[in-house]
This record gives structure tokens, sequence and C-alpha cells, in this order.
């Protein structure tokens, strides 16, 4: 019993150096000379019916092309090609396996995903997600199968040191530089991308083409409004794509089709040629977002006082057109102020009056917001009171809790949301009374400030007093007056003292 103990125990030891020597094998192998080896391994193969003359190629360091000629009996010649990365094969899925008179290596992609371009005849299919490599015999199909199963880590080690960009110009140039134009059959897809004058905004320009028709679309974006989770690649069919949202799927990006303003959208797909091409532009997307959106932070406007906030604000403030109709915006550089909103198209015009003082605004709840092709910043007033007095047209309309402002795009829209919020607080820190403290100076002002109010064909009459000279002691007299005429007159005594101060 106990030389059968020490034995067992010797045998483990030697399957662990065992295993510790493959692994260091393992990952000293070099890849070019495993494709080299993948490439002279596969071979011609004969069945009952049909021949394969086929081949291997590495057209980039660990991109496999597995390619051949299926000829049957009367001689008819049909290419079939396959074009994976190594590093996307699941070692654990290689196997051999009979398929009738042909013995097949069977190598499927992680996760099942469609990795694997396809082309019959140098037309390409539909995307896949697994190759199947034809061998001569089984001792063929398993040196086929350890051959690539020995080549995936030296693959993935390749994959990851493949791109090593640093800094966000490079990146960006890297970008620019490396969306291409697409093929697929009688169907291009002509693609550039450019920097606009923003931090972080790009232009992207995709024509679609075929045989009938031709579709240009123009998107402006900003990279830092990208989702990086919602990164992904996008199979459909023969098309692969890397497709990405915009964050909490904001209708942020601006779209032009065939030179014609269309409604904001929140995704892009950008196409590729293979699945090689995707991978690298999703790896440098992951890599620019983040620094973009620093840069983009950074480069919010950042006023250094109240005046300095209320004059950057009024700059930004702009007229906006949506085809036939215009939009005429200007607002005063005043906390107390005045904005007028001017709508106009060739059927009619509409003048829009918004008075309302900054502090009364809520820094919590204005918001980009998009409809259709108009973006604008919704402001709100804090605790939903009307505060804002909107006329329209030159006569009194209602009090409201809200207000639009219209922006031309996004870059625009996202400085002036900043100078906004600014604007709120810098008002709200240097309001000061009109009034001191005390009670003689409060009442002087009301009795001054309480007056005659005149709302279209109305007027309310209405006066603020002390009596006896009591500052706590007030005599409130309003009287109402229209076109028909005054339904009489109220008369209000009352003591300061007696009011609750938490119900005004």
């Amino acid at each position: 019993m106990k030389l059968i103990m020490k034995l067992k125990v010797y045998g483990l030891g030697f399957m662990v150096v065992s295993v510790f020597s493959i692994g260091k094998a393992y990952s000293q192998d070099d890849l070019n000379g495993l494709t080299q080896k993948l490439a002279s391994t596969v071979g011609a193969v004969q069945t009952a019916s049909k021949s394969y003359e086929q081949q291997v190629s590495s057209p980039q360091p660990a991109v496999i092309k597995y390619s051949y000629d299926e000829v049957d009996q009367k001689g008819a010649r049909t290419n079939y090609a396959y074009e994976f990365n190594l590093a996307d094969i699941d070692p654990y899925a290689v196997r051999e396996q009979a398929q009738k008179d042909v013995i097949q290596v069977i190598c499927a992609v992680r996760n099942k995903q469609k990795m694997v371009k396809v082309s019959k005849n140098n037309e390409t299919q539909s995307y896949d997600d697994q190759v199947i490599i034809l061998a001569k015999d089984i001792d063929n199909a398993r040196a086929i199968a350890e051959i690539v199963k020995k080549a995936i880590p030296p693959a993935e080690k390749v994959m990851a040191s493949k791109l090593k960009l640093s800094g966000y110009d490079n990146m960006v140039a890297w970008l620019t530089s490396n969306i291409k134009d697409v093929s697929l059959g009688t169907k291009s897809y002509v693609q550039k991308v450019s920097k606009t004058n923003f931090v972080g905004g790009l232009e992207f320009i995709q024509k679609e083409s075929d045989a009938k028709a031709s579709k240009e679309d123009v998107y402006s974006l900003n990279l830092a409004d990208i989702n990086l989770n919602s990164l992904t690649f996008k199979v459909t069919g023969n098309k692969f794509a890397v497709a990405f949202e915009t964050l909490e799927k904001a209708k942020y990006i601006g779209l032009r089709s065939n030179g014609e303003i269309k409604p904001y959208v929140n995704d892009i797909s950008i196409y590729t040629n293979n699945v090689d091409e995707a991978r690298d532009i999703k790896t440098v997307l992951n890599m620019v977002v983040p620094q973009a959106l620093e840069k983009v932070k950074a480069d919010m406007p950042n006023p250094a006082s109240e005046v300095d906030a209320l004059q950057k604000m009024k700059a930004l403030v702009s007229n906006v057109a949506y085809g036939p109709k215009q939009i005429t915006q200007t607002i005063e550089a005043q906390c107390n102020t005045r904005f007028i909103q001017t709508e106009q198209d060739p059927k009619a015009t509409e003048k829009n009056e918004i008075k309302f003082n900054w502090i009364d605004m809520n820094p919590n709840a204005d918001k980009i917001d998009v409809t259709g092709e108009k973006m604008f910043i919704e402001v709100f007033v804090t605790d939903k009171k009307k505060m804002v007095m909107h006329s329209k047209n030159d006569k009194f309309n209602s009090y409201d809790d809200e207000f639009k402002i219209y922006v031309t795009n996004i870059e625009n829209g996202r400085r002036l949301k900043v100078l906004i919020d600014k604007t709120i607080e810098k008002c709200k820190t240097s309001y000061k009374e009109p009034f001191s403290k005390d009670a003689a100076s409060a009442t002087a002002w009301l009795k001054k400030t309480i007056a005659d109010v005149t709302l279209e064909e109305t007027t309310v009459k209405q006066t603020f007093e002390t009596v006896e000279g009591d500052n706590n002691k007030i005599k409130y007299t309003s009287r109402t007056v229209n076109a028909k005429g005054s339904p009489g007159e109220e008369v209000f005594e009352f003591n300061l003292n007696d009011m609750n101060p938490m119900s005004v």
C-alpha cells in the first residue's frame, strides 16, 4: 500500500512538470512559424465526388486567410475564402470531426460571435461564427488542430500590443486615416472622418451607393458623447460594422441626408472591410473617448463674474433656422432680464417675449433636449413656480414655469447650458435686497413698489400704506377697472406680525 501511494505522488509530480514544460514551450512558439507550419500542413483533399485545392496565408499578423477551390467531377470550380483572427478562436472549441467522406477541423469563435468573413467567388457572404478546415485524414486533422491551438496565445499577445497610440491628437489622426471605404458586391460605402473646430468634434461622411441610387449622410458628433458600454460589433449578413450610441441615448448627433437637415439621432454604424479593421476602430475609440471627455470638460466656459457670465451667455444665444422657419433670439445681459424669441415662416410671424429673473431658475433641472431637427435648452423655475411672464405678439399670454432657448448644435448647446448654470449661480450670489432689514425701510419700499398694474384692458389700482405711522399696521386697497367699469373696492387692514411669513 505504501509503495502505491509513493507511485501516485511521483506520478503527480511528473504530470505537473510536464504541463509546466509544455506551457513554457507553448508561450515561446513564434506566430509566423506557426502560420507557415499551418500553411504547409493544410493541403489538397480528395473525396469521392470532389477535390479541394487549399491555401493558407497570413495577410497581417494573427490574421489567417484560408481558401480553397472546390472542383467537381465535371471540372466546375468554385472558390471559397475565410478570413479570421486566431485571437478570436476558442481553443476549447477546436476539434476534429468526420462529415461523410471528409475529415474536418472545426475552429469556432468565442461566444459564437460572427467574426469570420466568408467569400464565395470573391463576393462577400454572410459572416459566420466558425471556420471549417478540410483534412486529408484523421492524423492530418489532429496536426492542423494542434497548430491552431498553439497559435492562439501568441496571436492574443500580438493583438494586445498592436495599437500603442499615445495622446489624443494621435488617436484622432488614426481614426481619420483608418476609417476606410467598403465595397460589398454591387454596394459600396465611401466613408470619411474629419475633425471640426470644436474640441472632441468629428464630422463623419458616409455615402452609400449601388447601381440604382446613392445616398450621402453627414453626421456631426462629439467623441465625448459616445457611450463606451454601447460600443459593439454589428453584423448584418455580409456587412460588418462598429456601432455605438450616445450617453443615455441622447439625440446629440446632427444629421444631414443628401444635403437636407434631418432629425437628430443617437447612434452611428461605421462599416468595415473585415473584422480586424472593426476591432482596431473599436480599440482606438475605447482609448480616445475618455480623453475627449476630459478635454471637452476643460474647454467649457468658466466666467469670472456675473457680468462675464451674462455677456458670454448673451453671445451664445443666436438665431436658428429650421427649413423655411427662422427663429430670431435676443436676450438682455441682466439677471432680471428679457428674452425675445420671434418665429417666422412664409405664412406667419409670432413674437414671444419672456420676462424672468435668473435667480428664480433651477440649475439642476435645465437640460438639453431634442424634438426632431430642433435642439433646445429647457430652463425650469425652482419648484415649478410660475415665475416666467410670457407675452405673445405684444399681448400678455400667461405665467409659466419654464421656457426654451433654441441652439444651432450640441456644441453651442453644451456651452450655453454651462453658462446658464453659472449665470444662475452668480446672479443668486450677487443679489442684494433693495431695502434694509428694518421695518421702516421694508414698508417704505412696499409703499413705493405696490402700484397700479395694467394688463391689456384691465387695470388694478392698489395702494399699500401704514396706519397712523405704525409700520406694523397696514391698509391695503385694491380696485379693478376695465371697459365695463369697476365692481367695487376692497380694503384690507391687518398687522404684519399676525401674518405667517412661510405662507408668502
